[in-house]
């Protein structure tokens, strides 16, 4: 009797740590003008949705187009699931939400804003951000948190550089709060990025990237890079195709490139070695095919990046089709 009551007692425990035996599935639809759904449990927004969930749920997204910013704070576990073909479910928000984390305040922007969480997925959707485009504007920003998009589309954060873009970021990924051996995962796999300003996907700080079968492409005159492994971030960039970002920026000369992997604003960091794969990529049509390095005096502290390059075809590229090391500002 007593070890049935100390396995129940376990049971209950367990339970009540575990938040995915206890998830929820919350269902989002628009609503039909000027009508409502017979049904009460779902929801009309997709922020409405978030706000009712609790750690290990998903919201499961119909098709329609969605003007909303979104905000998912402090979860451990939620997948925001697009159930039809991703091109018929846009999320293209018309404002944004300011950062209001690591003394930013609202000097940057973001359209999906993800700080202190872990376990969050997006997944089979479209972002479209043509409606908030602009320096210093950012599509999916995390900050110490775990992301995970996948199997979605992601468009339209150019600004041209004769109109004045430089500093627009389809997504940003940061963790200050984290250390070399404990980093915040961030996965990017599946999506297309289609003319996503200055940068498709950009790490920084204690984090470790998987980015992979993904295609980055532009077909504006737009300086930038596909992707950026910055600072102290490390991971892998592999099966991934790249081409269109061949312009240099108008403002400084800076140059663009397929892939970039930087070191740069490490000037406190604890010394490490910063180690990334970069394997089985194509990039072509490209001003570089690849930058690897710091070059601006000041800029990076002691951290050795290590650089493993395999079974990549780096072709007819603008200006090189093998590696220079540069460090653009940013």
């Amino acid at each position: 009797m007593k070890n049935r009551l100390l396995f129940f007692l376990i049971g209950v425990l367990f339970l009540g740590l575990n938040p995915t035996l206890n998830a929820r599935t919350l269902e989002v639809e628009q609503f039909p003008p000027g009508g409502v759904h017979v049904r009460g449990d779902i929801y009309p927004t997709i922020q409405a949705a978030i706000d009712d969930a609790s750690d290990g749920d998903t919201i499961n997204i119909h098709t329609g187009t969605y003007d909303e910013a979104l905000n998912i704070e402090d979860f451990n576990g939620l997948t925001l699931n697009g159930v039809e073909d991703r091109t018929t479910i846009i999320i293209q928000p018309s404002t944004t939400l300011p950062w209001n984390v690591g003394g930013y305040g609202t000097s940057r922007q973001a359209a999906i804003r993800v700080v202190n969480a872990t376990g969050v997925v997006l997944q089979g959707m479209t972002f479209d951000y043509d409606l908030i485009k602009g320096n210093n504007i950012f599509g999916v920003f995390g900050w110490n948190s775990g992301v995970t998009i996948d199997d979605c589309i992601l468009e339209n954060m150019s600004v041209d550089d004769l109109s004045g873009g430089y500093y627009e970021l389809t997504s940003y990924f940061r963790a200050p709060d984290f250390s070399p051996s404990a980093r915040a995962q961030v996965n990017v796999t599946n999506c297309e990025f289609f003319n996503s300003g200055r940068v498709g996907v950009v790490t920084h700080d204690y984090i470790e990237t998987s980015i992979s079968g993904n295609t980055f492409y532009k077909t504006i005159d737009d300086f930038g890079y596909g992707v950026e492994v910055g600072s102290q971030s490390t991971g892998t960039v592999t099966n991934n195709v790249f081409y269109g970002y061949d312009i240099p920026a108008a403002s400084d000369g800076s140059e663009s490139a397929g892939i970039y992997i930087e070191n740069a604003f490490t000037g406190s960091s604890p010394s490490l070695t910063k180690n990334v794969t970069v394997s089985n990529n194509e990039v072509y049509d490209c001003q570089y095919a690849m930058w690897i390095g710091n070059g601006y005096n000041g800029f990076a502290g002691d951290v050795d990046i290590i650089v493993n390059v395999s079974g990549n075809n780096f072709h007819n590229n603008v200006d090189g089709c093998s590696f220079s090391f540069k460090v653009a500002k940013i």
